[in-house]
């Protein structure tokens, strides 16, 4: 079931990913600093697509952002993702690879998915294909579009801050 799972995953992300340019039609994306974006660092987690989920975004450094995300299905760790923001020209982009419960890439060694940035706000930071919305301090939404065309719809992430316990 997992890996039937992944497979249907890694087929609609391709599509999303070869499809991405097509979303809204631009062709340059608004100029933007990773420092607009640094409300979404922190550690996350939230249930979406019949699992659980696990985000982690580090603050921006050295002009970008890694993040990592974790996949559970029915108590397996379905897949993982490597995300990036980073500058491009005088926007931003992301960068995404995914990779099966072994380590075993999605995609070929040279290639990532890519999401342009389209617009950028205080609360929102919205790429071709993908968005960052802040609710509040503890809360954002995630929306992936997976597929394309008429047969694509949006998944929607809902992240929760995870607060670190304090141990006495």
């Amino acid at each position: 079931m997992i890996k039937a799972t992944i497979c249907f995953l890694l087929s609609t992300v391709c599509l999303t990913a070869s499809g991405v340019a097509q979303e809204t039609g631009e062709t340059k994306s608004p100029a933007a600093r990773i420092d607009q974006v640094q409300w979404i660092a922190g550690n996350w987690s939230g249930t979406a697509m019949g699992g659980k989920f696990e985000e982690t975004w580090s603050p921006p450094s050295f002009g970008a952002m890694m993040g990592m995300f974790k996949f559970i299905k029915d108590d397996k760790i379905a897949f993982y993702e490597l995300l990036t923001i980073v500058p491009k020209e005088e926007s931003l982009i992301v960068r995404l690879k995914h990779f099966d419960d072994q380590l075993v890439g999605w995609e070929e060694k040279d290639e990532s998915v890519e999401f342009p940035l389209v617009s950028i706000s205080e609360t929102e930071a919205k790429f071709d294909g993908l968005r960052f919305n802040k609710i509040s301090k503890n809360e954002m939404h995630i929306t992936v579009r997976i597929g394309e065309g008429d047969q694509a719809e949006d998944v929607k992430f809902i992240c929760k801050r995870v607060i670190p316990t304090q141990s006495k």
